[in-house]
């Protein structure tokens, strides 16, 4: 069985090789705002080159609600 973090790697490699311009991860316990992929393509699209990544900070749907960076 794949570990989430082989799977992962195995996927980035091959988006890699694809050319792809962004890798975006989910977890299946966050539920991000609807326009979270185009804010951070804007905010890569508009930073100079010494910004290699940026995120955002969301809650768990547990309760109480934990924040996830």
């Amino acid at each position: 069985m794949c570990r989430q973090s082989d799977a992962q790697t195995s996927m980035v490699e091959q988006a890699l090789e694809m050319g792809a311009k962004y890798i975006r991860f989910i977890e299946d316990d966050t539920a991000p705002p609807p326009d979270t992929i185009g804010e951070l393509g804007r905010i890569l699209d508009h930073s100079d080159d010494s910004v290699m990544a940026c995120g955002g900070i969301y809650t768990t749907r547990s309760k109480p609600p934990e924040p996830l960076v």
